[in-house]
């Protein structure tokens, strides 16, 4: 199947889930992602130190459920509290 923009009026139908990547085994203080994510989620509420692409160290606040649009290159295990942490590549 090949995906044409052009083809969508505002109707989803043939929407192709993005992959996700489970974060919460992958969290490192000193190695990036095994590859770059636009999107992060969480199922539970809290704080997430992350790196993003640009190379800026951040923490963020995250409710659960909440999906985030924001390229991350790492996520790090100290200063990340929020838990079930999905990216979406």
């Amino acid at each position: 199947m090949t995906y044409n923009p052009a083809d969508f009026s505002g109707v989803r139908s043939n929407w192709v889930s993005p992959d996700v990547v489970l974060i919460d085994a992958i969290e490192s203080d000193t190695v990036d992602l095994p590859q770059p994510i636009r999107r992060i989620r969480a199922t539970v509420a809290g704080n997430v130190k992350i790196t993003t692409i640009a190379g800026t160290d951040v923490t963020i606040a995250i409710l659960a459920g909440e999906t985030r649009d924001i390229a991350i290159k790492r996520v790090w295990d100290t200063g990340t509290t929020a838990t079930g942490l999905e990216g979406m590549l």
